[in-house]
């Protein structure tokens, strides 16, 4: 037996480090007086056998030991490929870049244009026709924007027409939306549930004062109240809806005194159960510039008051990095990603509703384990995934290899897997209460 090779012991406070497995994000938190005993362990585990056996069974079952013949690595492409491979089509359509707010940190320029009918008629005939020839199991619809519900009609046409070819078809059918929103009325949350999109996204920007300047239009002058109180109804009008409530953070945001008590203001405590939180700094903000202990206070407090902390999107790989994943723009134009101008989009469907690539996306051709990738041996990989698949793109050299985003600099992992440590401890809170009752 052997300690496997992508274990990292990182600090968590000033009392406690954790044993984190970065292959199945399992994870032990240990008094740090009790570190150096656990590493003699691990380091010969055989040894320890007779005299700590509960302890080598337990970390076996977390897999923190495994056998001396086994291959991480390959159990970490093996769990790439299968993402990469699955047979799930997920679509993210961009029927505007019209937006009612006007964000700092957007990277958008927002503009008041909406997809066509004909462009329209194409994305449903591509949709349709991919699903069958690559003989889809399951099909993810996403919406995305700009705003996408200053454009109502186009969601309920293009998702109707979906569901109903995918309930025909016998292919599983989910969908999602990223609004922000301040346009859930009544009318759109039915359009939108009859059209069985349950998961929703929705972000706030901080406090009340924060947030209402930096979303303002001229139909409220208090954003913030507008857009929990239609959270709120959302809820109560469709019994399946999934928020997660993204909180974009600034280092001031962290330390706002007025953040906890102006979302509890609108959101009653019955509701907060069935509402996640994502705490995602700003992309202006640099990630070592979060100071841990605010941020865990922070997650502290959401889950005291009763609300979820999300955890799935910490350590993941992108999307974008399927085989079957698509997103389609306005313009007519298709990409894997946003983050190209709209005026650069490499792809368009033909009248066949087969999509062309003037410039075939290049990261997806790269194996990761390839020799000609940095990653392939990285210990670093788990928490990494070689980061964002379209950046990735700006980083083959000359000799065609793809170069490390961190510039080997591996430091900031060690806040990543503080973050997740304490969202998914914080998270027990939950399920001890549960329990308990």
């Amino acid at each position: 037996m052997r300690a496997n090779k992508y274990l990292y012991i990182v600090p968590l406070d000033s009392y406690n480090s954790v044993i984190f497995n970065g292959v199945n994000k399992e994870f032990i938190k240990i008094d740090k007086d009790k570190i150096d005993s656990c590493l003699q362990i691990l380091q010969t585990p055989d040894s320890f056998m007779n005299s700590h056996k509960s302890i080598i069974e337990y970390f076996k079952t977390l897999e923190f030991i495994v056998d001396n013949d086994s291959d991480e690595r390959a159990v970490l492409k093996d769990i790439r490929n299968r993402f990469i491979r699955s047979k799930e089509y997920k679509t993210t359509i961009v029927p505007t870049y019209e937006c009612n707010y006007n964000c700092w940190y957007c990277i958008q320029k927002h503009e008041p244009v909406k997809i066509d009918n004909e462009k329209i008629r194409l994305i449903i005939k591509h949709i349709k026709k991919y699903i069958i020839e690559n003989n889809i199991d399951f099909y993810v619809l996403s919406w995305f924007g700009g705003e996408p519900l200053t454009q109502p009609e186009i969601i309920d046409w293009i998702s109707s027409e979906l569901f109903s070819f995918c309930n025909a078809n016998g292919v599983d059918y989910s969908a999602g939306i990223t609004t922000n929103g301040a346009l859930l009325n009544d009318e759109n949350i039915k359009m939108l549930a009859r059209n069985k999109v349950h998961y929703y996204q929705i972000a706030i920007d901080g406090d009340e004062k924060v947030h209402n300047l930096n979303k303002h239009d001229n139909h409220s002058d208090n954003s913030f109240a507008l857009i929990l109180n239609n959270i709120v109804e959302l809820l109560k009008l469709n019994q399946k809806a999934e928020v997660v409530l993204r909180l974009n953070y600034t280092l001031a945001t962290l330390k706002s005194s007025n953040l906890l008590n102006d979302i509890c203001e609108y959101i009653p405590i019955e509701d907060r159960c069935r509402i996640k939180v994502d705490l995602q700094k700003v992309w202006q903000i640099k990630e070592e510039k979060v100071k841990i202990e605010e941020l865990r206070t922070l997650q502290e407090k959401l889950v005291d008051a009763g609300f979820e902390l999300c955890t799935e999107h910490v350590f993941s790989m992108c999307y974008v990095e399927k085989e079957h994943y698509n997103m389609f723009f306005y313009n007519g134009g298709v990409e894997k990603c946003d983050k190209r101008p709209i005026d650069k989009l490499r792809g368009y469907i033909n009248t066949n509703g087969d999509i062309v690539w003037k410039e075939k996306p290049i990261f997806q051709e790269y194996d990761l384990f390839d020799k000609n990738c940095i990653c392939s041996d990285c210990l670093y990989y788990p928490l990494c995934y070689c980061g964002c698949p379209i950046v990735r793109e700006d980083r083959i050299n000359e000799n065609n290899k793809v170069t490390c985003g961190h510039c080997s600099d591996y430091s900031i992992f060690e806040n990543r897997i503080q973050d997740y440590c304490w969202r998914v401890l914080n998270n027990s809170k939950i399920l001890k209460e549960e329990k308990a009752v």
